[in-house]
């Protein structure tokens, strides 16, 4: 027996927003992120995605494909699993350019959190992101050494 249901993520965007979207993925995050676009309704806001993905196949171009009517897309191709990737650096380097975005992380816990402490180190608020991965693997203060 299977049982199906609706998502269970608590991150959504609601029906009535008026504040553009942007949502940031990686690899696998990828499904998150394109289930969040394909439940927006014809009327709303504007949405940019940016994929950070290793490695683009196919699913790039089918992403792009979709995304000419519905999204604006951006999608970022590199290996590197530190905070010198290239997606990190280019979500720093043009956050304010979606200062009045609401943003949407999509990918695992390293990922959002490298996000986040990027942001904070080049003097950046990541107030007000939004991400399941905060729900699901909060981070946990490491004891103090004294």
């Amino acid at each position: 027996t299977f049982r199906v249901s609706q998502p269970a993520g608590e991150v959504v965007i609601p029906a009535d927003s008026t504040r553009p979207v942007l949502i940031v993925a990686a690899g696998t995050g990828i499904s998150q992120a394109h289930s969040l676009l394909d439940g927006l309704p014809d009327d709303a806001p504007e949405a940019f995605l940016v994929w950070c993905v290793a490695d683009a196949g196919a699913e790039a171009e089918n992403l792009l494909d979709l995304s000419a009517a519905q999204f604006e897309c951006k999608i970022i191709v590199d290996d590197t699993r530190n905070e010198k990737n290239l997606g990190i650096s280019w979500l720093v380097d043009h956050f304010t350019d979606f200062a009045e975005h609401r943003l949407i992380l999509c990918g695992s816990p390293g990922f959002v959190y490298a996000i986040c402490d990027a942001l904070a180190a080049a003097g950046l608020s990541p107030a007000g992101i939004s991400s399941d991965v905060f729900s699901y693997a909060p981070r946990t203060l490491r004891p103090s050494s004294d």
